[in-house]
């Protein structure tokens, strides 16, 4: 039972070592080197031939196999969490803020709920290091779709004092006047939103106000 545990513990890291080294993100010369577990199944697999095939898992050189393939496990184990993270780290940020007061700009709630449906499949899908080529290669595409989605909203595209004024402007009490600067008029109406603002006032303690 033992065996059959490091054997499936070997395969659960040895797949999405060898993916991400295929992927050029883990260089070779990172892995372990371990000729002893291998010199060590060499003697075991004699034994089990010359002697009794149960016997296999008796003395010294079972035991010392089994504890350099579970070193080696925990080593490959290491290398995948570490190269897993360093990867998860390029990967594109969706900053919640923005894409809050972005989807307050009119005509802009849809590319809003795209983005984060983007973010939310890229963050399920890269949980762990993928075991296939396929699934790697689907978490990149995913990527880089949410790197597209974000570069459209961003901050460069909507101004801060553009998305403070309509932010303000979804409030139960509207934006103030002076929110409505000579840039978030211009940048209102160059996209043609100037017909959909409208000027309330307010009795306050300083009298009538817009």
């Amino acid at each position: 039972m033992e065996l059959v545990e490091l054997r499936e513990r070997l395969e659960q890291f040895s797949l999405p070592t060898g993916v991400l080294m295929r992927n050029g993100r883990l260089p070779a010369d990172n892995l372990p080197e371990d000729t002893e577990h291998e010199d060590l199944l060499t003697k075991l697999l004699q034994k089990a031939r010359q002697d009794a095939p149960e016997d296999f898992t008796k003395g010294n050189d079972y035991s010392r196999f089994c504890k350099r393939l579970g070193a080696l496990n925990s080593e490959l184990e290491r290398l995948v969490d570490e190269t897993w993270k360093a990867f998860l780290s390029e990967l594109p940020q969706a900053n919640e803020n923005l894409l809050e007061d972005i989807a307050t700009i009119p005509g802009q709630s849809q590319s809003v709920r795209q983005v984060r449906q983007l973010k939310s499949e890229l963050q399920a899908s890269s949980v762990r290091a993928p075991r296939t080529d396929s699934d790697f290669k689907a978490i990149l595409e995913r990527a880089e779709a949410l790197r597209a989605g974000l570069a459209d909203l961003s901050d460069t595209h909507y101004p801060q004092a553009v998305r403070q004024f309509l932010r303000a402007s979804q409030q139960p009490g509207g934006a103030a006047l002076v929110l409505l600067t000579k840039d978030v008029h211009q940048w209102l109406e160059s996209r043609g939103l100037l017909d959909r603002i409208r000027l309330r006032w307010f009795e306050g303690t300083g009298g009538r106000r817009p």
